[in-house]
């Protein structure tokens, strides 16, 4: 009997001894590189401020901020459920076609600048990767409308190509306002644009007014070669809006998502009617009185070359 029982404790101390053997001797398991294979990692929400503003030569320069003119602020955020992106506002309410991004139209002299932000899973600021010498010869952001709708006879419009334009705006380094210093207390260095379209930063020019459409925003990712095209050099980028369709082939995408974008008014050619016509505008889509509307427009005038925001 006790033989056995020798047996059994010999057995047993001999298996447990593997087990913690084998368990000792094996190599951690290494932590999954969330960039391996693209250069950076997926972002899992994304932000969009957008500002009115006006040109100084090519420079954007934000308008006041007010009722009438306020900073547009919105994300997309990938559901834990569906993984699907959802457009929300600053406080968790997901937003609609009925919450669109508001502009006026001003013969393309008011502008909008938008600034794109990326966060991966840790909630970090994540632009930087698309900016590297890797990354940014085959990262491009493309600003798509395929048709819109004239508000004022409800007809559909699928020539888009004199809806807006916009301007390229990113700098280097990608958070640093143009012109800025990037190293204030150890260096002359500032800030300043790339040569390279990316779109993190831009601003959009409207050309119509009384027009809703979704705007499409796509980050390309080139797949083979760079972003030229045909990936010739010398041929340059493609335009903002048309992706040519050999880049098309040759890319896959990082971000792609519609947002709708209602351009609500013009401003008056400086007849009494047109003048009038557009305080009523404003005053409508503002829930706010004419007299108010037209005070806020006056303070903004007064203002206008004092706010810091420069793109």
């Amino acid at each position: 009997m006790k033989k056995i029982t020798y047996t059994f404790k010999a057995i047993f101390v001999f298996i447990a001894l593997t087990i913690i053997f084998t368990a000792c001797s094996k190599e951690p398991i290494a932590p999954t590189d969330e960039r391996k294979g693209k250069g950076h990692e997926d972002p899992a929400k994304v932000e969009f401020i957008i500002r009115k503003g006006h040109l100084h030569d090519k420079m954007f320069h934000a308008d006041p901020i007010s009722a009438i003119n306020p900073v547009q602020k919105f994300f997309f955020e990938l559901d834990n459920v569906s993984k699907n992106w959802v457009r929300k506002n600053e406080s968790g309410k997901i937003l609609t076609e009925s919450d669109p991004v508001l502009m006026i139209e001003n013969s393309g002299k008011t502008v909008y600048a938008l600034e794109i932000i990326y966060y991966n899973h840790k909630g970090e600021r994540m632009n930087s990767e698309f900016t590297t010498s890797e990354m940014l010869p085959i990262h491009q952001h493309f600003f798509e409308v395929n048709s819109y709708i004239n508000t004022k006879n409800n007809e559909t419009v699928t020539q888009t190509d004199d809806l807006w334009s916009y301007e390229y705006r990113d700098t280097d380094p990608e958070d640093i306002m143009i012109n800025q210093f990037i190293d204030p207390t150890n260096s002359p260095r500032r800030s300043a644009l790339t040569d390279n379209p990316l779109g993190l930063k831009g601003y959009f020019s409207p050309k119509k007014a009384y027009v809703k459409f979704n705007l499409q925003i796509t980050l390309f990712h080139v797949t083979k070669g760079t972003k030229y095209i045909n990936d010739i050099k010398s041929k340059g980028f493609y335009p903002f809006n048309k992706v040519g369709d050999e880049l098309e082939a040759r890319s896959s995408t990082d971000f792609s998502q519609k947002v709708p974008i209602y351009i609500f008014t013009t401003l008056p050619d400086g007849s009494e009617a047109e003048t009038m016509r557009y305080y009523s505008d404003i005053a409508r889509q503002y829930n706010i009185t004419e007299e108010e509307a037209k005070r806020l427009i006056k303070e903004e005038k007064r203002n206008q070359e004092n706010e810091s925001f420069w793109m």
